[in-house]
C-alpha cells in the first residue's frame, strides 16, 4: 500500500491506509488519559512539522516528500483521526462498521469547512463540471488549507508558526463534529475559531516583547501569520497594533476553562517565538515561568515542552539559561 502525494487521488490511498490501520489507532487512543491527549501527542505543532503519527505507525514510501506534502498527507490523516476517537467502541473487526465511521469522518471534514470557511471558496464540481465525491472535495479542502498556510520555501521556524493554525483547525474540528449541524452553531464556532486565532496572536506578541527587543524575524512571522488567520479587518488591525506595542501576561485573557491540550499549544507559541534567535535569556525565561503559572500548568510541563521543541528544530545548539 502506497500513498503519492504527488498525485491526484492521494487521499483515497491515505484512507485506505487509515483503514488498515484503525485498530491501532484507536488501541493508542485507549492508552491515552484522553482523546484530547491523543491528539495533543500526534498533532503538537511542531509535529506537524517533524512528521509525528498517531502511535508508532509510518506512512510507506514517504521518503523523499516534500515539507509541503509532508505537512498535507499528516494534517488529512490529523483531522480524520481525531474525528474517529470519538468512536472508541467501534466493532473495528467489523469492516463495514468501519468503512462507515471513516466515510462518516469524511463527509464531516467537508461540512466543516463549508461552514467554517466560507472564505476559501471551495468548488464542488471538477474541471468536467461533474460534481466531486466526498473523497475528492475532501482532497481538494486539504489541498487549498495547507498551501494557504506553507509553502516549501518557508523556513522550519517559519513553518511552525503557519502549521499552528492547522492545529486549531484540527482541534477546532474534533470539537465541532460533536455539535448540531445548524446555523447557530456555525456562528458560535467561527467566533471560537477567531478567538483561538487572536488569542495566538496576543501570546506571541506578549512572547517577543518579553526581553524588550523585536528581532525583524519576529516581525514577519507575525505578520505572515496574520495574513493567513482569516481574521476579520478590525482584527488585523488591532492584532497589528498590539504586537506594536506589546501585551502584559495579565491582559491575554487566555479563557481559564481552555483544555490542557490548548494551554500546551499556547505555551509551545511562545516558547517557538522566544527561540527564533536560538536562546532564551533570563528575562524570557521568566515570561515563560509566568505564562505557565497563568495558563495553571506545571513546571514539568514548561521543561518537557522546551525538551521536545530543541529535539524537533534543526538547531541542536538552542540554549536556555
Amino acid at each position: 500500500m502506497s500513498i503519492n502525494p504527488k498525485k491526484a487521488g492521494w487521499f483515497s490511498e491515505l484512507i485506505a491506509f487509515r483503514k488498515a490501520n484503525l485498530e491501532e489507532l484507536l488501541i493508542e487512543n485507549k492508552k491515552a488519559l484522553s482523546s484530547l491527549l491523543t491528539i495533543y501527542q500526534a498533532i503538537q505543532p511542531v509535529g506537524l512539522i517533524n512528521g509525528q503519527l498517531f502511535g508508532n505507525i509510518s506512512y510507506p514510501n514517504s521518503e523523499g516528500w516534500t515539507p509541503l506534502e509532508r505537512t498535507k498527507i499528516l494534517f488529512a490523516d490529523c483531522i480524520i483521526s481525531s474525528s474517529l476517537l470519538n468512536y472508541d467502541n467501534i466493532k473495528i473487526k467489523d469492516d463495514a462498521v468501519a468503512d462507515e465511521q471513516i466515510n462518516k469522518a469524511v463527509t464531516n471534514v467537508g461540512y466543516f469547512y463549508q461552514a467554517l470557511y466560507p472564505q476559501m471558496k471551495i468548488s464542488y464540481n471538477n474541471l468536467f463540471g461533474k460534481r466531486k465525491n466526498p473523497n475528492e472535495l475532501v482532497e481538494a479542502i486539504v489541498e487549498k488549507r495547507v498551501k494557504s498556510v506553507i509553502d516549501n520555501n518557508h523556513q522550519l521556524v517559519e513553518q511552525f508558526f503557519h502549521n499552528g493554525l492547522l492545529f486549531l483547525d484540527i482541534y477546532i474540528f474534533s470539537r465541532w463534529v460533536n455539535t448540531q449541524r445548524d446555523e447557530v452553531a456555525s456562528i458560535l464556532f467561527k467566533s471560537l475559531l477567531e478567538e483561538y486565532r487572536f488569542s495566538v496572536i496576543k501570546v506571541i506578541a506578549a512572547a517577543a516583547h518579553s526581553n524588550k527587543f523585536i528581532a525583524d524575524a519576529e516581525k514577519d512571522f507575525m505578520e505572515s501569520f496574520i495574513k493567513n488567520s482569516f481574521l476579520s479587518g478590525s482584527k488585523i488591525t488591532e492584532a497589528r497594533q498590539i504586537f506594536a506595542k506589546g501585551i502584559d501576561i495579565r491582559e491575554l485573557e487566555v479563557h481559564p476553562d481552555n483544555t490542557w491540550v490548548v494551554k500546551k499549544y499556547f505555551l509551545e507559541m511562545a516558547i517557538v517565538t522566544i527561540w527564533s534567535d536560538k536562546i532564551i535569556d533570563d528575562d524570557e525565561m521568566l515570561f515563560l515561568e509566568k505564562f505557565t503559572n497563568y495558563l495553571d500548568l506545571s513546571a514539568r510541563d514548561l521543561e518537557r515542552s522546551l525538551f521536545s521543541i530543541k529535539e524537533m528544530l534543526p538547531e541542536k545548539n538552542l540554549e536556555w539559561k
